[in-house]
C-alpha cells in the first residue's frame, strides 16, 4: 500500500530515487541498517551535502569531518569519492564504528592511510593552515557548549584551503536556544535561528554561506510523529522505510518557516 500510494502520489519521484539509493549506501555500509535505516532528518542532512559534495570532491581531496562518532557519512564520502578521510571526534573511542563500517567495504586496510582517525578538539584543531579541501560538521557543532561552536568555525575558517567548501548541518528553532535535551541527543543542544546562522559566525571572515537550506515539517502533526518515530525507537524495527517516512513528514526550502526543524548550509572560503 504505501509503495502504491508513493508511486500515484504528488511526491518528489527524482527525490525519493536518492532518498532510497542512499539507504541502500547505509545498508552497504552498515548491514544493521536494513532494519534501522537512516535517521528522518539525516537523510536530508545526508542527501543534499552529498549532491554538493559530488561535483567538488575529487581522489586527491582531503576531507575532514567533526564529530564523527558512529555517524555512516565519513565512510560514505569514503565510498563514494575515495578521498581522503580525516574521522575525528573528541572522544577517540567513539570512532570504533569506522573500523566495522571499513571492514564492510573490505577497505579496512585503508584505515590510519587513507582513512585517519584522529581525537580532535573542533576549537583547537591540530593541522596546519589551509590543510583540507573540505570540512563537514553535521550536527555537531550544536553540542559544543558556550561559544565553542564560534571557536570551532574559527578554526575550520584556519584549515580550510582558499575555495574550500565548508558544510554545516544543525537544529532550528524560531529563536537560538541553548538547553539540555533528551529527545533524540542526550546533553547539551544549541538550536540556531535565521539570525544566528547569519550573524554568531561573522568572525569568521573568509567564510561566505553559498548555500542554506531548511528542513521543514509538512504538516501539523509533523512534530507528533516524529516525537513517535524516536520516542518508540522506531528506527530499530522498521527504519527500512525511513526514506519514505522522510518524505511524508518534512520537505526543503530556501526560506525558513514556521515548522522550520533544521538546516543545512554550505559555506566557501574565500
Amino acid at each position: 500500500m504505501l509503495y502504491e500510494y508513493l508511486e500515484t502520489s504528488s511526491i518528489d519521484q527524482k527525490l525519493l530515487e536518492k532518498l532510497i539509493n542512499l539507504y541502500l549506501i547505509n545498508c552497504k555500509i552498515d548491514p544493521n541498517r536494513v532494519a534501522t535505516g537512516v535517521d528522518i532528518y539525516r537523510n536530508f542532512e545526508y542527501l543534499y551535502p552529498l549532491e554538493w559534495l559530488k561535483k567538488y570532491l575529487h581522489t586527491s581531496s582531503a576531507v575532514l569531518d567533526i564529530g564523527s562518532s558512529s555517524s555512516t557519512w565519513p565512510a560514505m564520502l569514503f565510498d563514494q569519492f575515495h578521498c581522503k578521510i580525516y574521522a575525528t571526534d573528541i572522544d577517540l573511542q567513539a570512532l570504533e564504528a569506522q573500523k566495522f563500517y571499513l571492514s564492510n567495504l573490505n577497505m579496512l586496510d585503508e584505515i590510519g592511510r587513507r582513512f585517519i582517525l584522529e581525537e580532535q578538539d573542533a576549537t583547537k584543531l591540530k593541522y596546519s593552515n589551509g590543510f583540507f579541501d573540505a570540512v563537514c560538521a553535521i550536527s555537531a557543532l550544536e553540542h559544543i557548549p558556550g561559544n565553542g561552536d564560534i571557536l570551532a568555525v574559527q578554526e575550520i575558517e584556519r584549515v580550510l584551503k582558499s575555495g574550500g567548501m565548508f558544510i554545516f548541518t544543525a537544529p532550528f528553532a524560531p529563536e537560538f536556544i541553548e538547553s539540555n535535551t533528551d529527545h533524540y541527543h542526550h546533553g547539551y543542544e544549541k538550536r540556531y535561528d535565521y539570525n544566528a546562522i547569519q550573524t554568531r559566525f561573522t568572525s569568521a571572515k573568509e567564510l561566505c554561506l553559498e548555500e542554506l537550506l531548511f528542513i521543514n515539517g509538512l504538516h501539523e502533526e509533523t512534530d507528533i510523529l516524529s516525537d513517535f518515530w524516536y520516542k518508540h525507537k522506531l528506527f530499530n524495527t522498521i527504519g527500512k522505510i525511513s526514506p519514505f517516512f522522510s518524505m511524508l513528514l518534512f520537505e526543503i526550502s530556501t526560506e525558513p518557516t514556521e515548522r522550520s526543524r533544521g538546516f543545512i548550509a554550505r559555506f566557501r572560503k574565500k
